[in-house]
Order: C-alpha cells, then structure tokens, then sequence
C-alpha cells in the first residue's frame, strides 16, 4: 500500500504560495490559500522547503521581505484548500 502512495507524491506538483498583499508592506496572511500567489513550482516538497528557507536566509534582505517571505508556504497541488 505504501508504494502507490510513493509514487503518488512523486507526481505531485508542489507550489510555494505567498499571501495576498493587503497595502505596500501589509499582507493577509488569514487569507484562503486559493486566493494566495503561486511564485515557484517543484517536483517535491522537500526542494520547496528548501527553496523556501534558501530565500528567507538570503543576506541583505529588509525585515519587512524577511518577514513576507517567512509566511511563504510549500503546498501540494492536491490540497483542498487551494480549490476552495
């Protein structure tokens, strides 16, 4: 049973979303994840995560984009909750 859900997850896109901006330097992080900003796709989630923490530790970014970048979220295209 194992082996159908590993192959599964191989096909599986993975997208990392950021929230939508609510002003310049604001943004809805309570947002629903179908209205959240598709910026990267990815085979697996282990290369959006790390993707993800590559950006957020990027030297020389301001508080406020180290701030955006840490409520980025790695998703599969298969969660419910970006259809709804």
């Amino acid at each position: 049973m194992k082996k159908p859900l590993a192959a599964a997850s191989l096909l599986a896109t993975w997208y990392l979303i950021t929230p939508p901006y609510q002003q310049v330097g604001k943004f809805d992080i309570q947002a629903a994840l179908s209205k959240w900003d598709k910026i990267a796709y990815y085979q697996s989630s282990a290369a959006c995560e790390s993707d993800r923490q590559s950006m957020i530790k990027t030297p020389g970014i301001t508080p406020d984009y180290s701030k955006f970048l840490s409520a980025t979220q790695c998703v599969a295209d298969s969660d419910p909750r970006l259809k709804s």
